[in-house]
């Protein structure tokens, strides 16, 4: 019986692990308690606690009507036996006991969310959000150089995806294999304005027999020229959004930095062409959760896969996006 009562326990334990990873391996929350998302896996894994306790609860009280649910008992009088229903008392109150401790941290986690977001009421905190923007004097014709019109950029994000596939459409060998991803990056690339994309796989059969040798190239528009190169790599891309499983690159960031709140991943390229995911870092200056600020990033090498964090202030000169744009 007790090796029965065990086994039910490292069961439970390991259906409700197995669970709570499922949960985090598909919402990708930080392990931080700044992050909004965590606070609803922490509450989704009490629930899935709860879950398994009570329906391993529900089996064995069936399992114990199925054998008939009977108990005997001996009069010490007469010596005779008598047979009664077993009340099951000590399941309920096994059961109860979990069920009220979860509920008691679930509102205890709802009701932490509920006070530190008022610490970042806007009514309040005026001035700490006009203070998220450094403002200094400078003068606009010494700061902003005057282009010449044909140094003007001219192609938007719309005419930039048109002009990529019109240029994967003449690589036959590649259109039925890879698509292009629509995100098309604004950079400033050898002192010119670009926008850059990577390949995609076309569909998972796509990617079962592509992933070996990774995306084998990417693109690049010139925003003045409007001229459009399909640049080959030597080693294809290995870390991608088009990826599945630990090479996906949301999922890569997070099992690399798991306490790190990220921003929008972009993708750019360095002065050598080299591709790189670029992964702002977030911090909070307003309450608990308020006034997101960006203080620094992660780049991943999209090929290597070779990560490295840098402070605000240290982030290489070549990258553009480290603020979200429009």
């Amino acid at each position: 019986m007790k090796n029965k009562k065990i086994s039910s326990v490292l069961l439970r334990i390991l259906v409700s692990a197995v669970l709570i990873f499922l949960v985090f391996y598909t919402t990708l929350p930080a392990l931080n308690l700044r992050d909004r998302k965590f606070i609803t896996f922490l509450i989704i894994s009490i629930l899935i606690i709860l879950v398994v306790n009570f329906l391993t609860y529900v089996k064995n009280f069936l399992e114990g009507l199925g054998h008939g649910g009977m108990r005997a008992s001996r009069d010490p009088v007469t010596g005779r036996f008598t047979f009664e229903k077993s009340s099951g008392t000590t399941d309920r109150a096994a059961i109860a006991k979990p069920i009220k401790y979860g509920l008691a941290l679930i509102l205890i986690l709802a009701a932490f969310s509920f006070i530190v977001s008022l610490f970042g009421i806007k009514l309040f905190n005026a001035s700490r959000y006009r203070d998220l923007i450094t403002i200094s004097d400078g003068d606009f014709t010494s700061d902003i150089s005057e282009l010449s019109m044909s140094q003007i950029p001219v192609v938007d994000r719309d005419t930039a995806f048109r002009l990529g596939n019109r240029k994967l459409g003449e690589m036959t060998e590649l259109v039925s294999q890879f698509e292009i991803e629509s995100n098309y990056t604004q950079i400033n690339y050898k002192g010119s304005p670009y926008r850059v994309t990577p390949l995609t796989y076309a569909d998972p059969i796509k990617w079962f027999f592509n992933m070996k040798k990774g995306l084998p190239a990417y693109i690049t528009v010139d925003m003045v020229t409007q001229e459009t190169n399909l640049v080959w790599l030597e080693s294809g891309m290995k870390y991608s959004p088009g990826e599945y499983f630990f090479r996906n690159i949301y999922r890569y960031l997070r099992f690399s930095y798991p306490t790190k709140m990220f921003d929008t991943v972009s993708f750019e390229i360095d002065d050598n062409g080299v591709p790189y995911w670029v992964a702002p870092t977030i911090t909070y200056r307003v309450g608990w959760w308020d006034g997101k600020d960006i203080n620094g990033a992660v780049l991943v090498n999209a090929v290597t896969g070779e990560s490295q964090y840098y402070p605000k202030d240290e982030v290489p000169q070549w990258i553009d996006q480290l603020y979200t744009s429009a």
